[in-house]
């Protein structure tokens, strides 16, 4: 079962031992890759993804719920990623589901899910921490904010499950049906705010970091003005990514989120 996934990474020059690990899962022994890998993989088998139907939208409860299409040449796939108080503990729930539906697209296009597992399922097994990763410095300490009203987590299973089996009906029957979930302006600051951690993370150097802050000061700012919760993580992770650089010892700021 290890061939495809060891063969992609050795065309794209990734260390299989870096990239997964092996962990117990049912009895048996499984293998985890690492989201970064899996993101690479996808890119160089040129896999392209619908934007997301969103299917729970709460981010006062921080609760994410989406469905990702995925296309490799003429075969499509989709997978739910869910993000809530109860398997994530971060406060960037749409990322954290986006993440996790596009990594189980891409084992499924690839023909292996099942046999390998993304990193985001790790947690759930035995033993899931691979050995050659350093524990991740924690998330810098929000401001202090009032305790909220406790409130009851939404029931989401029905609502996925209808909406998986709509998905799952127009792809098989390919006729075409409009597909819920329009490019919705909240679905714009998503996507942005994923592009600019990805971006954020390719920095190298102190250069890279002002290159990155000029060109996406549009964005910045509209971030500052329309959505300040979201804006303060980034600058945060900029200021993780700025460490790092700074005492000269660079890691993924994103590829191993608790969750």
């Amino acid at each position: 079962m290890d061939d495809v996934i060891k063969e992609l990474m050795k065309d794209l020059q990734l260390d299989y031992k870096d990239n997964t690990w092996e962990v117990k899962h049912g009895g048996r022994s499984v293998t985890c890759v690492k989201h970064k890998a899996l993101e690479k993989i996808a890119a160089h088998k040129q896999i392209r993804f619908d934007p997301p139907a969103m299917i729970a939208n709460d981010p006062d409860k921080r609760v994410a719920a989406m469905c990702v299409t995925g296309h490799l040449g003429d075969r499509a796939e989709w997978a739910i990623g869910e993000a809530a108080p109860s398997n994530n503990k971060n406060n960037y729930p749409y990322a954290m589901a986006e993440k996790r539906a596009k990594d189980r697209v891409i084992l499924k296009l690839l023909n292996v899910a099942g046999d390998y597992y993304a990193q985001d399922e790790a947690d759930e097994f035995e033993e899931a921490k691979p050995n050659n990763v350093e524990p991740r410095k924690k998330d810098p300490e929000p401001e202090p904010q009032p305790d909220p009203e406790p409130a009851p987590e939404p029931q989401l299973s029905d609502d996925i499950r209808n909406w998986a089996n709509q998905v799952n009906d127009s792809i098989e029957n390919k006729n075409n049906m409009e597909k819920p979930g329009k490019y919705s302006a909240e679905q714009m600051f998503i996507d942005q705010y994923n592009r600019l951690l990805d971006d954020l993370d390719n920095c190298k150097q102190q250069s890279h970091l002002n290159a990155w802050k000029e060109k996406n000061r549009q964005w910045l700012d509209r971030f500052k003005k329309d959505k300040q919760k979201e804006y303060q993580e980034i600058l945060s992770w900029y200021n993780v990514k700025k460490g790092q650089i700074e005492v000269g010892k660079l890691s993924s700021i994103r590829e191993d989120i608790p969750i």
